[in-house]
């Protein structure tokens, strides 16, 4: 939640939700010209202006399932943002910060031996004692590095 208000200087001093996605009238010409978007480089990527972007990935990532009363047991700086009109919601504080920040959107339950098995790393390192399981592992520093908690995960749509 503390990611800077407006890093595009072009667009310094608008709230970061007051730039959305672009109309229906709006052309690649003009959103190139607000440096919205910036034409791919030698790599072939384009970039886009964060908040823009956010903006379009809000649309998706309100798809994903959150356990509302969970998210804000887990992450009681969410609640106090709700609280002081920072965010309306769990849910918008998912889609606009919380996907961002690696924050499990429910209770995600590892199985223990699949994990192991596909991490042997994570085995020795409970077995040093670092960890007391598959499941404090990923919820610390798995789901934060990509790790599947079980084969084929995937976030849950609603």
């Amino acid at each position: 939640m503390d990611r800077p208000i407006r890093p595009n200087p072009a667009l310094d001093g608008l709230n970061p939700d007051a730039v959305s996605a672009p109309s229906g009238g709006d052309t690649y010409a003009t959103m190139k010209n607000r440096n919205i978007i910036v034409p791919p480089d030698a790599s072939g990527h384009f970039s886009v202006e964060q908040h823009f972007f956010y903006d379009i990935m809000e649309k998706f990532l309100s798809e994903i399932q959150i356990d509302e009363d969970w998210y804000l047991a887990k992450y009681p700086d969410v609640q106090e943002a709700i609280e002081t009109g920072r965010v309306k919601s769990g849910r918008h504080h998912y889609a606009r910060f919380g996907f961002y920040e690696h924050r499990l959107p429910y209770a995600i339950e590892v199985t223990e031996k699949w994990y192991m098995d596909a991490y042997p790393d994570i085995k020795e390192a409970i077995q040093k004692g670092i960890y007391k399981s598959g499941q404090s592992h990923f919820e610390l520093n798995g789901f934060r590095e990509g790790r599947m908690p079980f084969p084929n995960f995937l976030l849950l749509t609603q």
